[in-house]
Parts: structure tokens; C-alpha cells; sequence
């Protein structure tokens, strides 16, 4: 008897799929190249930061303030006036502001146009004859230049002077006369000329130096009504000053390079 055969599967092997290369382009599997007619539009440039940079190292904002400790003197242009007129702020103070942008600029030096405002406080205490009084001295000016020199960025070296007008102002100042004088900012005034030398530090954020603040000519009194406009001298004021560049101290936290 013969040996039983095995049945023949109707099952055929699944046909392999054609070669990519072989794939119509009309086909849904073939992948599609971009024309330059349907390219997403570009966006505008954002400013580069170097652009940004220009503005803020080119901008500075200084505060400060200082202490007095040889006040001042104001009196009569005469010298019995002189020697009886007191000393005022033993110590005094000071608050400034200046507002300046970098006309030349290089990593070593700096010169700088702008403005200035500076005020001053001068206290005295009451003796035999006069009681308590202060003075102070407002002076707004226009024109501020200055000039530093940082050959590294922990120590440098700055000067400035400003020139505008400056101002007495007391409602009963000691002037050395047998009488006390009101001063008003606007009457008792005039040419104004300061003058600051510092030290600086951590990029010019910091400074550390001394002002000397005039008024040159002095100022007019009126006295009686028939001398009705008497010279008066406004003692220099020496003062020991610390002031910062917020600019440059806020963006030495923030981590910002200069040059």
C-alpha cells in the first residue's frame, strides 16, 4: 500500500513591496519637496544684543551723596561782617544726581557730556544772640563734562566739573550783620561751577573721591533801603563723596560685559 501523501497549502507567500524608487510620485507614500513658492514667510531680525549693549554702556545715571566736614561761611562783604559771621554744617550734607551718555568711549577711557544737580544742607546751633539757622545751596547745571580712566575694570580713575547756576536759600541766615537774612534760591544766587575727583571701581559702578562746590561771584543782599544791594561771599564747600552708576551697578548683577 502506498504511503499517504501530505496535502499541498493553498497558502502563497506574501509578495514583498516594490522597491521605494518604484513608487509613483502621484502615490500617497512619496514624499513631497518643497517648492520655494510655498516657503513660511521669515520673520524680522530681533535687535542683536550688541545694539541693545551700545545704549546701556553709552547711558549713566550717577547718585550720590557726601559728607562736609568743614563747612561753610556766608557773610557781608566787609570785614567786621567777616570775622563775626558763624561757620554753618560742622558737619553738612550733600545729595547729587547727574545724568551723562558717553561721548567717546573705548574700554580704557571714557568722556562724557550731561547734566548735574546738587544740594546741600548746612545746620547750625543757636549761640548768645542767634538761634538755631541752616542754610542751603541748590545748584542746577546744564552743562556737565567729564572724563575716566579705567585700566582695569576694579580700579579707575574720574574727574568732572559742572557749571550753571547755584542758589542760597535760608529763612534766617547768620551773615555776620546785626541782622538775620532771608536767602532765596532765585534772588541769592549765581554762577555755579563744581567740581569732583574720585576713585572707581567694579566698572565704574562704584566711586569714591571729593567735590568742591562754588559760587564764584558770590551773591546780592538787599540791606537797607538805601543800600539796597550789598555783595555776599558763599564760602567753597569741601565734601567727601561715595556715588554709584546704577546703570552699570545694575547691569554688573545681571551679568553684562561691557566690552
Amino acid at each position: 500500500m502506498p504511503p499517504p501523501t501530505s496535502p499541498v497549502s493553498s497558502v502563497e507567500a506574501p509578495t514583498p513591496p516594490p522597491p521605494a524608487s518604484s513608487v509613483p510620485a502621484s502615490s500617497p507614500a512619496a514624499p513631497v519637496a518643497p517648492s520655494s513658492s510655498t516657503a513660511a514667510p521669515t520673520a524680522p531680525a530681533a535687535p542683536t544684543p550688541e545694539r541693545v549693549g551700545e545704549f546701556w554702556r553709552r547711558f549713566h545715571v550717577v547718585v550720590g551723596g557726601g559728607i562736609s566736614p568743614f563747612g561753610t561761611r556766608t557773610y557781608l562783604n566787609a570785614p567786621p561782617y567777616e570775622a563775626a559771621a558763624p561757620t554753618y554744617g560742622t558737619p553738612g550734607g550733600m545729595f547729587f544726581s547727574q545724568i551723562s551718555g558717553s561721548v567717546v568711549l573705548t574700554e580704557n577711557f571714557d568722556l562724557r557730556a550731561g547734566v548735574d544737580l546738587r544740594y546741600h544742607h548746612l545746620g547750625r546751633s543757636g549761640t548768645a544772640g542767634a538761634p538755631d539757622s541752616s542754610i542751603g545751596l541748590l545748584a542746577l547745571s546744564p552743562l556737565l563734562v567729564e572724563a575716566n580712566w579705567t585700566p582695569h575694570p576694579f580700579f579707575g580713575l574720574g574727574a568732572n566739573i559742572a557749571v550753571g547756576y547755584g542758589g542760597a536759600m535760608s529763612s534766617n541766615a547768620d551773615v555776620g550783620a546785626p541782622f538775620s537774612a532771608t536767602l532765596d534760591f532765585g534772588d541769592q544766587g549765581g554762577v555755579f561751577v563744581g567740581l569732583q575727583a574720585y576713585l572707581s571701581t567694579w566698572n565704574n559702578a562704584i566711586r569714591l573721591g571729593y567735590s568742591l562746590d562754588t559760587l564764584p561771584g558770590g551773591y546780592t543782599l538787599p540791606t537797607t533801603p538805601t543800600d539796597p544791594r550789598a555783595s555776599a561771599t558763599f564760602q567753597p564747600i569741601h565734601s567727601f563723596i561715595l556715588s554709584t552708576d546704577l546703570v552699570r551697578l545694575f547691569g554688573n548683577f545681571g551679568g553684562a560685559r561691557w566690552f
